[in-house]
């Protein structure tokens, strides 16, 4: 390509305007090059406040914590029974006082071991001496019942096969728990009356000597645990002995018996049931 010549106006242009370039341009010393390349080294905290990290927190030494410790509380027993009044009426018609209680239990600990009871055993003993007294309670009365003849009779008539041989049956099972629980006494055979399976073949004479022959059994069951029940060695024996479960299922069975007999003897009325 063929470039026009340049005349002199065009050359004095030229030269203004490198003129007013380079007066624009500032050269840079090479202290200068260095801390435009720097920047982090200029002074720019002036107008700037800077806001220190707050120093780390002492370290908490955990052998040196102590946990609170928990005070327990001694559990509050309560006392059984503070009254002085009669707990219930033993056997013989006098009636047991809570000191009476008291001095039956010493007397068992010392019989059965020199060593003294701790709580626990002292609680069951209660508890047993409790159940076997509401227990003798209701044997009573139903030994009253029936040691008239007029009431005996008056069962024989009102009473079922089936519930003279449900009493005969509950007898013989209380006589066998007191007996049980004395070590060395001879133990009772059950009785040998067929009971009333065969009820519905017989007539009325055979029904009747049924009835008789299963009241009479139970009736001699009652009287002969109503003899060991007041002796003291079946009485201590009986209490000490056994679990609070036995006792209880003792009383349960001699509170059964009664109400059974004072419902088939209306002439001699019920009675409030103790437990």
């Amino acid at each position: 390509m063929i470039h026009p010549p340049e005349d002199s106006s065009t050359r004095i242009c030229t030269a203004v305007i490198h003129e007013e370039v380079d007066s624009d341009v500032e050269i840079l010393s090479e202290h200068q090059v260095s801390e435009v390349e720097h920047p982090s080294q200029f002074d720019c905290t002036s107008d700037i406040e800077i806001i220190q990290p707050r120093p780390p927190k002492r370290p908490i030494d955990a052998s040196t914590l102590e946990l609170p410790q928990i005070v327990k509380k001694p559990r509050k027993r309560r006392s059984a029974l503070t009254s002085s009044a009669p707990l219930v009426t033993s056997i013989t018609g006098t009636t047991t006082t809570l000191a009476q209680h008291t001095h039956l239990i010493a007397t068992i600990a010392r019989s059965s071991s020199n060593t003294v009871l701790d709580t626990f055993e002292q609680e069951r003993l209660r508890i047993n001496l409790l159940s076997l007294s509401s227990g003798r309670l209701a044997l009573k009365e139903t030994f009253e019942i029936m040691k008239i003849p007029k009431n005996r009779k008056e069962i024989a008539t009102l009473a079922s096969p089936m519930t003279l041989e449900e009493f005969m049956l509950g007898m013989y099972t209380i006589l066998r728990m007191v007996q049980e629980s004395c070590p060395g006494s001879s133990l009772s055979r059950p009785s040998e009356i067929t009971g009333a399976s065969n009820a519905n073949r017989m007539n009325r004479k055979g029904l009747m000597t049924l009835i008789e022959e299963m009241q009479k059994e139970a009736w001699g069951f009652l009287k002969q645990v109503h003899g060991l029940l007041n002796e003291s060695k079946y009485w201590e024996s009986l209490s000490s002995r056994s679990t609070a479960e036995h006792v209880e299922k003792f009383r349960d069975q001699c509170h059964a018996m009664r109400s059974l007999i004072e419902e088939h003897c209306p002439s001699h009325g019920k009675r409030t049931q103790l437990r």
